[in-house]
């Protein structure tokens, strides 16, 4: 399930520096961290299916490999379904989904051919749904009406697996609950008490500029999905950025549990920034010149945070630990790596 990296508690270590009769005294620590990869995770897409969505799920579904890429490396159990975002109150639309899925569910016990062509099938679901879209109500619908889908729901939602649903829009969101209720209902699924457990990403229009003039002129932000997101700590991209396979490649690497970023609990002092990394037993320093990773400034929870961001390419594997050692300082960027960065 989509965890969050484990992070130790900080071990303050009193430095001394100096050779003062009154010496000063530098704190410094560890961050410990351990690559922890979702055991299984159950993903709920819910897609589009009005008039102008019919480029973005062609891009979609040729990125089958892109979307489980991640969960292949973490040896991830997962689950793939796709519904719709059509609830049924739109008359003009005949047979909607109303929460069904379209097609059989995606697991990971399938051949990759087998997956791949269902995942293409499925997620390319038409384009002559509603107008008036309500993935978050179908969302809901597809995971909680155990009257008419109860069969569907106790094949897909799994006691010891994660949840993340993916809600793929380029437009507004029009279900009758407030957002801030639907968020409440789907971490309700998992448990209050485990809200780790669940989150919510959206791949939606979030800048129109980005958008084709055609595609612009049925587009409209998703904010109540950008929303969800933002209170379930998921991913959100922006469907018209040109580079539709990295974003894909980005809801993996969110959801699979491996993480390629680690915020440290105190601000350094960068110039003395240490990253060793123990695997089965094998302690190895990384260099910070090495091009494996660096020190960056991110946003977390709307803060500033100093964090380790390593390159996709040299990720901690599952299972190994991390070590940050560093002593406490400003946080600026400027003495990092001998002001290499």
């Amino acid at each position: 399930m989509p965890l969050p990296i484990r992070q130790v508690p900080v071990l303050l270590l009193p430095l001394l520096v100096g050779c003062s009769e009154y010496q000063a005294i530098r704190q410094g620590g560890i961050d410990t961290f351990v690559q922890d990869p979702a055991d299984k995770i159950d993903v709920l897409m819910v897609v589009d299916n009005s008039s102008s969505m019919e480029s973005y799920q062609y891009e979609l579904g040729s990125n089958f490999q892109a979307f489980i890429s991640w969960f292949v490396a973490g040896n991830v159990d997962y689950q793939i379904a796709v519904t719709t975002t059509d609830d049924g109150n739109d008359s003009s639309v005949s047979n909607p989904a109303r929460g069904e899925f379209v097609g059989p569910i995606i697991t990971s016990d399938m051949e990759f051919e087998t997956a791949e062509n269902l995942f293409r099938v499925e997620v390319n679901v038409g384009t002559s749904g509603s107008g008036i879209e309500t993935g978050l109500k179908t969302a809901y619908l597809a995971l909680t009406d155990t009257e008419r889908l109860g069969d569907q729901i106790s094949a897909f939602l799994r006691d010891d697996a994660g949840l993340s649903i993916v809600f793929v829009s380029d437009e507004e969101d029009s279900s009758p609950w407030p957002v801030n209720d639907y968020v409440n209902a789907f971490f309700e699924l998992k448990g209050h008490r485990d809200r780790d457990s669940f989150n919510a990403s959206a791949l939606t229009v979030t800048d129109e500029t980005l958008c084709t003039e055609q595609l612009a002129a049925f587009s409209s932000p998703g904010t109540r999905y950008v929303d969800v997101a933002a209170q379930t700590h998921g991913l959100t991209g922006n469907l018209c950025d040109s580079d539709f396979a990295q974003i894909v490649n980005d809801l993996s690497l969110a959801n699979s549990g491996i993480t390629d970023t680690y915020p440290l609990s105190h601000e350094p002092d960068t110039e003395t920034l240490s990253v060793t990394l123990e695997v089965d037993g094998v302690v190895t320093e990384l260099a910070c010149d090495s091009g494996e990773w660096s020190y960056q400034r991110i946003l977390i929870y709307e803060a500033d945070t100093p964090a380790i961001v390593f390159d996709r390419e040299h990720l901690p594997p599952p299972g190994s630990s991390l070590f940050i050692r560093y002593l406490y300082g400003d946080g600026s960027a400027s003495a990092f790596c001998g002001g290499a960065s």
